[in-house]
Parts: structure tokens; C-alpha cells; sequence
């Protein structure tokens, strides 16, 4: 009677086949999972600036420092957080970027054109109105009653009413890569 001996190569290519579609099928699912995660994280942090830009100008009204929300206007949003509280992403302020040198996943502060910009890192879940870009950019700008309506703001005429952390262009996350 005929014997199967153990000693097959069979057996380990089997268990090693199994354990590379599982790999496959496990980095197919979780891939979404990372983009999600991204556009929570950005979307936690954007929350907390816009937070932080609420109250700062909350804090200057209640002091009739209106002055200091002018100052304000084109500035740093991540400027108004504690150091010891900025988010770990956030690379600082830069001047003239050289975008090769910036990894996805990253804030930092335009000094040349003042903007605040996020380098979104899973690329293929993310659409901006810039063709090719997988930037996220904002500029802080004064908020105010234009009195003269002449589209700027003019001291002494015009009226602050705050601060806006206004975005630079349109994007969308994607649910599925593009």
C-alpha cells in the first residue's frame, strides 16, 4: 500500500501561499483604513485651530485689543498654540519650501506667501481643485464689516469681527483611490 511521506514539500508552500493572500488581502483592506485615519487626524487638527483662532479673537474683543487681531491677519494660526502643544506633524515656518524635501503627512507655515499648508500623505484618496497637487492650503484673514466696500480693510472705517482660517483651494477625500 502505497504511503504519503511527511516530509512533503507541499505542505509548507501551501501554508506559505495562505499566508501571502492574507497579507495581500489584508493590506487591500487597511489601505482605506489609513486614509481615513488621515483625513480624521487633518480634520481633528484643523477643528483645533479653528478653535484656537475663535477664542484668541474671543479673548482680544473681550480686552477691546482689536489691534492685536490685526496683527494677526496673514499670520501663523499654529503661532497661537503653546509649543509644547503643537501637533507633532507641524514642521514650522518656511521660507520659499522646496516642496521634494516635505513628506505627506505634514503642516507647516509658507512664510514666503503666508499660508498655512497640509502635504496630504495617502495621495490616491485625495482630489485638488490644483491639478496635481496634494496640498491642502489656508491663509488666516480678517474678518470685517467693509463699510466703504472697497474690498480691504481700512482702519478707523472699517469694523473687525475676527478671524476666518480661509482655504486656498477646494479638495475632497476620496473613499476610493482616483
Amino acid at each position: 500500500m502505497p504511503t504519503i511521506s511527511r516530509d512533503s514539500n507541499i505542505e509548507p508552500t501551501i501554508i506559505v501561499v495562505v499566508v501571502v493572500c492574507l497579507i495581500i488581502f489584508a493590506l487591500i483592506k487597511l489601505l482605506p483604513l489609513t486614509a481615513q485615519a488621515e483625513q480624521a487626524y487633518f480634520e481633528n487638527t484643523l477643528a483645533q485651530l479653528n478653535q484656537i483662532i475663535n477664542f484668541t479673537t474671543a479673548n482680544q474683543i473681550m480686552r477691546g485689543h482689536m489691534s492685536n487681531i490685526e496683527k494677526l491677519d496673514n499670520g501663523n494660526p499654529f503661532s497661537l498654540i503653546k509649543d509644547k502643544d503643537l501637533p507633532g506633524n507641524y514642521i514650522g515656518e518656511i521660507d520659499n519650501p522646496i516642496l521634494e524635501n516635505i513628506k505627506g503627512y505634514q503642516w507647516y507655515f509658507n512664510k514666503t506667501d503666508h499660508t498655512l499648508v497640509y502635504h496630504v500623505g495617502n495621495k490616491k484618496y485625495f482630489l485638488s481643485s490644483k491639478s496635481g497637487s496634494s496640498q491642502i492650503k489656508f491663509k488666516l484673514n480678517l474678518k470685517f464689516a467693509d463699510k466703504n466696500e472697497n474690498g480691504i480693510f481700512n482702519k478707523g472705517i472699517d469694523e473687525i469681527k475676527g478671524l476666518l482660517l480661509v482655504p486656498q483651494n477646494d479638495y475632497i477625500w476620496l473613499e476610493k483611490p482616483a
